[in-house]
């Protein structure tokens, strides 16, 4: 059996939609275990909202840009 020596830890945080990046892994529901996706692209729309996409899998969040979103932030953790 292999040891591990290192894991990635996950937690949740919310954000406004306008603070999103490129490459951030959000959800609509950050209590959702389902429905997260990488941002790929972002684009604001007519109206002032802003979507969130993820093109290769058609994902998407469109909310206001002081909206709430959930975010994953990755935190590596080693074991000795």
């Amino acid at each position: 059996m292999e040891t591990i020596t290192q894991r990635a830890i996950v937690k949740i945080a919310s954000i406004r939609v306008v603070d999103a990046v490129i490459g951030d892994v959000v959800n609509r529901d950050p209590d959702s275990n389902r429905g997260w996706f990488e941002i790929d692209n972002i684009e604001p729309l007519h109206d002032g909202s802003w979507a969130l996409l993820n093109d290769a899998t058609n994902t998407s969040i469109t909310a206001g840009p002081l909206d709430i979103v959930g975010l994953q932030v990755l935190k590596k953790t080693s074991f000795d």
